[in-house]
């Protein structure tokens, strides 16, 4: 298992334990779902940043530094 495959459980786990909660307390939903959309936002982006830091290739330097 790749280490793509589990971050998307990881992240489908979080959603899925979120929505519990959102289902379990009825009162002050529109606040929930608007926190729960951002939350669910920011961990999409943040995510993307990892895969991005994890499988993308090193960077090569710009300028040569002078010895």
């Amino acid at each position: 298992m790749g280490r793509e495959e589990v971050l998307v459980k990881i992240w489908l786990h979080i959603l899925t334990r979120l929505l519990l909660v959102l289902l379990a307390s009825g009162n002050n939903l529109s606040r929930r779902v608007t926190f729960a959309c951002s939350f669910t936002f920011q961990l999409g982006i943040f995510l993307i940043w990892f895969w991005y830091r994890a499988y993308s290739p090193p960077v090569t330097r710009l300028y040569s530094v002078p010895n």
